[in-house]
């Protein structure tokens, strides 16, 4: 989540751990309310989601599991999904896993990502066409109905729980790229996970480390991990030596 506008996360040691530096970070919580069960704020507008890093150039973002180009969300998922259960099981299953509950169509539409890509005026074009959707005669008629449904079809996908922006003050210091494909974030990474940070020696930011000339030497400290910190790879410190 840190990487995809090229910045990563550029914290402090206060004492008690790390926190973020000042300024706006690259992501925002998407809720509509205080919490987060209120659900999603924003989904994707449909606009491809291109933008130019440094140093990483020109890329793509997948909005499967991206959220830059974002608009209201729209749509009541509970009665989408009432609709769902009353006119989608047969074919594709109560937890849209494809194991449907009359006649399996082996289609899942629980796939990470799958809806989040997809526009509404994408599958209103799919879903009615006899030729295309073997269920057309079950997609509603009704623009609420239809706005409803796809609501809980993006919830299948799992709408991203953040959205993107740019970075400002001091959180905009430290430069990222790497090797992930962010066009299409799927599949196994089989080649691991390689990341190019950069970052000015001397930024004039109250709390970031600056490179002592006198000392010749530079110390930071490197952390991999999630967000919500459900997955650590670790803490690496690290000393960077001038030789004169």
């Amino acid at each position: 989540l840190s990487e995809p506008l090229g910045f990563a996360i550029d914290m402090v040691d206060n004492g008690s751990g790390p926190v973020a530096d000042t300024g706006n970070k690259t992501y925002v919580r998407n809720i509509a309310g205080t919490d987060n069960r209120s659900g999603p704020k924003y989904d994707w507008d449909g606009v491809q989601q291109e933008l130019t890093r440094k140093p990483a150039g020109f890329t793509i973002l997948d909005p499967g599991y991206y959220l830059l180009n974002k608009k209201l969300f729209t749509g009541d998922p509970i009665n989408g999904d009432a609709i769902y259960q009353a006119e989608c099981i047969a074919c594709h299953g109560v937890t849209g896993d494809g194991n449907g509950t009359i006649n399996p169509s082996f289609v899942a539409l629980n796939v990470p990502g799958q809806f989040n890509r997809l526009t509404r005026q994408a599958l209103d074009a799919f879903a009615p066409n006899g030729g295309q959707h073997e269920g057309s005669t079950h997609y509603p008629t009704s623009e609420t109905d239809r706005q409803d449904l796809f609501a809980r079809l993006r919830g299948f996908s799992g709408i991203p729980g953040y959205y993107l922006e740019n970075p400002s003050g001091s959180s905009s210091d430290v430069r990222a790229v790497s090797n992930v494909q962010l066009a299409k974030i799927d599949g196994f990474n089989s080649k691991g996970y390689s990341v190019l940070l950069v970052r000015a020696l001397n930024t004039s930011n109250a709390d970031d480390i600056a490179f002592d000339p006198a000392k010749m030497i530079y110390e930071f400290h490197i952390y991999l991990g999630d967000n919500d910190h459900l997955n650590r790879i670790g803490l690496l410190n690290q000393q960077l030596t001038f030789k004169p």
